[in-house]
């Protein structure tokens, strides 16, 4: 079934990273995401994280989120999100591969005990896959997909998105991406197709 499609979506996005020793680093990312032709606020997130080296090639990441979701009666209601994170990483001359295995639990209010929020928790994997080809030190480029598999109710996935874009490398420390994202959702009764342009801004020290 063919997905409907929507206004443009826009994010703004920062994450700040910092590195601990060889194996920790803590990392705090906020996004902010603009609907109706980037015209009204649809959402805002902020993410605090931690990310532990397990070698060469594999990082754990452990994670909480917040976000606060507009309504279609104009109305912002808070969602809580836990992750875990299991990543890989090889490089191969100047393209690098990489890919993550993601666990999520969405809570829909602030108790615990999901009974006493408004909506029951949902429960995720999400998968993501990203090829990255390294022009020069400034300039290098990435395409990536990922699926977003839903393990309660329907146990079907609900979600693909297939992104890629550009990164820009300042320094070692400063990096600004610029992507573009087309998500189109799947077993639904009428699933949608969303095109999502992003600018996010990374520093790491």
């Amino acid at each position: 079934m063919l997905g409907q499609q929507q206004d443009a979506i826009g994010t703004v996005a920062i994450q700040i990273e910092k590195k601990i020793n060889r194996t920790y680093s803590v990392a705090f990312y906020n996004q902010y995401g603009f609907n109706e032709n980037y015209t009204e606020l649809g959402y805002s997130i902020y993410d605090l994280g931690t990310n532990i080296k397990l070698n060469s090639n594999f990082t754990l990441g452990l994670n909480y989120r917040i976000a606060s979701i507009r309504s279609d009666e104009n109305t912002y209601f808070e969602r809580n999100y836990y992750y875990a994170d299991l990543s890989w990483n090889k490089s191969f001359g100047d393209f690098s591969l990489s890919a993550r295995s993601r666990y999520l639990t969405k809570q829909y209010g602030w108790h615990t005990n999901e009974e006493l929020n408004y909506k029951p928790n949902n429960h995720y994997l999400r998968n993501k896959i990203q090829l990255k080809y390294e022009i020069n030190y400034t300039y290098s480029i990435f395409v990536s997909s990922e699926q977003v598999y839903r393990l309660d109710i329907i146990d079907e996935t609900e979600q693909m998105r297939f992104t890629g874009g550009v990164n820009y490398q300042f320094n070692n420390k400063n990096r600004l991406q610029l992507s573009h994202t087309v998500l189109q959702e799947l077993n639904r009764k009428a699933p949608d197709t969303r095109f999502i342009t992003g600018l996010t801004y990374y520093f790491k020290f």
